[in-house]
């Protein structure tokens, strides 16, 4: 019996020994979102092997109570600062370099603004060089691999991904775990998770400025963000790793059970 994963959106290649391997060898494929089904389906995989098991989290680490201005100051985030984080590899796909240009776009429209970009990758240096061509240098930072990002989180007052592809976005699930309000791209699996105007706001891929005008918005209506925060709390319980743990049980027990069925 072979159970694939697939976590990413886009098509599968179509070379032989990818052909063989999502369309004839795998008893069942577990994609972590609808948007990532899809991609599949449209590269050719039978539907009926299929099944979506979306990417869960420790929801555990967000439970404890958080002296949030404790945390902030340790940080070196001053009173008055807004700060918004990004969480992600520095790769092509996870397109920074969009957030970069919305940060400058945001220069003198929001007050204390900070755009923190935590994940290491192979764009970095592409991504110090566009940031040095924005003028943004001083209200973003490049963090590089932080292994305290569940307090980055807890830090932070707004969540951004511009990617231009996403399976799901775990560290979107992290962000509302936390009680952060999402600004997000509208791509894969991120419209499964982040519901428009409830918690958060999802805009199209490679706009720097429908990212910024989503960013300002919320920056300016902290009741707004409270109330999305609050309810991306409640939301993401649906994403925990215990559920993701009975999904992936589920798959594996039905495809037993078409292994063993009399043909």
């Amino acid at each position: 019996m072979r159970i694939l994963s697939r976590r990413v959106d886009f098509p599968v290649r179509r070379s032989p020994g990818s052909r063989i391997l999502y369309a004839d060898a795998a008893d069942r494929i577990a994609a972590i979102s609808d948007g990532v089904r899809a991609a599949l389906i449209a590269s050719g995989v039978p539907a009926d092997r299929i099944r979506v098991v979306p990417s869960g989290i420790d929801l555990e680490p967000f439970q404890a109570p958080c002296d949030r201005a404790a945390l902030r100051a340790r940080l070196g985030i001053d009173v008055g600062t807004f700060l918004v984080l990004n969480v992600a590899a520095l790769a092509p796909h996870k397109s920074q370099e969009t957030l970069l240009e919305a940060a400058a776009l945001l220069r003198g429209r929001v007050a204390g603004l900070r755009v923190w970009i935590a994940g290491e990758g192979p764009e970095r240096r592409a991504l110090e060089a566009r940031l040095a061509g924005t003028g943004a240098g001083g209200a973003v930072r490049l963090l590089g691999f932080r292994e305290d990002v569940a307090d980055l989180l807890r830090a932070a007052d707004l969540f951004c991904i511009s990617s231009w592809l996403e399976g799901l976005g775990t560290s979107i699930l992290d962000a509302m775990a936390a009680g952060l309000p999402v600004v997000a791209t509208r791509v894969g699996g991120i419209p499964e998770v982040v519901a428009d105007g409830e918690t958060g706001l999802l805009v199209e891929p490679r706009s720097p400025a429908l990212l910024a005008e989503a960013i300002a918005s919320l920056a300016g209506d902290p009741s707004r963000r409270a109330g999305m925060g609050a309810r991306a709390k409640e939301v993401v319980r649906a994403f925990s790793a215990d559920r993701t743990a009975e999904r992936t049980r589920a798959l594996y027990e039905e495809a037993w059970r078409e292994r063993r069925a009399p043909a």
